[in-house]
């Protein structure tokens, strides 16, 4: 998942994508790799979470 050029994001779309990335825990069909951008704000704070919930997630912010 790219979320580079993504500006904002609200409350329920962090949930959103938590949710996600719990479910597919469950499955492991999957690896998830998330791409960011320390210039956003959100990002720098918020995408290290998803590695918290899962730790097979592979972050790349830059």
């Amino acid at each position: 998942m790219d979320f580079r050029e993504l500006q904002f994001v609200n409350s329920s779309g962090i949930t959103t994508l938590s949710m996600f990335i719990i479910d597919s825990r469950k499955s492991a069909t999957y690896q998830i790799k998330i791409k960011g951008s320390l210039n956003v704000s959100w990002q720098s704070k918020s995408l290290s979470n998803f590695k918290k919930l899962w730790d097979q997630v592979v972050l790349e912010i830059s």
